[in-house]
């Protein structure tokens, strides 16, 4: 009885296993078709995807290079559909390595991200924005409670596009754009400042009182400077939908 009870419980987890590895959660291919690599700048590693994925980073890596991207610098993804792309940029998210939208409170943990930032963090930063969302991005206007417009400030450094499955046998195609800063370095610096010390954003016009602008993923506690929350209990919500 013993046996046979523990040769099923071996053939329930290959056959689970089997399963997830054919139908993975929000990928967009089997993991034993996913053999394309892809350079990973933290540690020099490398990450097999599928090809479709490999693209997608490769694209985002040759154009954030020869626009002068440099590993460490803070990347704000207000996608809010592209996990991994910060790190595979080996970039810095505000709040959180990824911050997903569509649910309620994620303005409000990027808008404490952005706070932890000091004004030069955010006028050396970059922009990773969805030009065709499926759903509601992360507000750019975020930035401009520390005296940044979007996209009047920032320039286009990179274009990238992915098919994300949007339902049993449907794909959706996200084309995602890099924006470098546009503006030189003191004035966006100065224009931050003014904006923390004035209560007036970049349009001059007076900051709403709470962070929570629009957007998903809502998380508690205070993200620190590494991205981390610090307090770990109270960041419950999905990370994804």
């Amino acid at each position: 009885l013993f046996a046979r009870l523990a040769y099923s419980g071996v053939f329930v987890g290959a056959a689970i296993a089997y399963c997830s590895a054919g139908h993975p959660y929000r990928q967009d291919s089997e993991l034993w078709f996913q053999s394309s690599p892809a350079r990973i700048p933290a540690g020099g590693g490398t990450l097999l995807l599928s090809e479709e994925r490999a693209r997608y980073v490769g694209e985002l890596q040759a154009g954030a290079s020869a626009a002068g991207f440099r590993e460490g610098d803070v990347l704000t993804d207000l996608s809010g559909r592209a996990p991994g792309a910060s790190f595979a940029l080996g970039g810095f998210m505000p709040g959180s390595l990824w911050i997903a939208s569509g649910y309620p409170g994620s303005g409000a943990w990027l808008a404490r991200g952005l706070g932890k930032l000091s004004c030069g963090e955010i006028a050396s930063s970059w922009l990773l924005a969805d030009l065709a969302p499926l759903v509601e991005p992360l507000d750019p206007r975020l930035l401009t409670q520390h005296g940044a417009k979007v996209p009047e400030d920032f320039a286009t450094a990179a274009r990238a596009s992915f098919a994300d499955p949007a339902g049993p046998g449907l794909l959706y195609m996200h084309e995602h754009r890099l924006l470098k800063p546009a503006r030189p370095f003191q004035i966006a610096e100065e224009a931050c400042l003014l904006s923390r010390a004035g209560g007036r954003d970049a349009g001059g016009t007076e900051k709403p009182g709470s962070p929570e602008i629009s957007g998903g993923n809502g998380a508690g506690g205070e993200p620190g400077r590494n991205g981390a929350p610090e307090n770990p209990e109270g960041s419950g919500g999905p990370v994804g939908p």
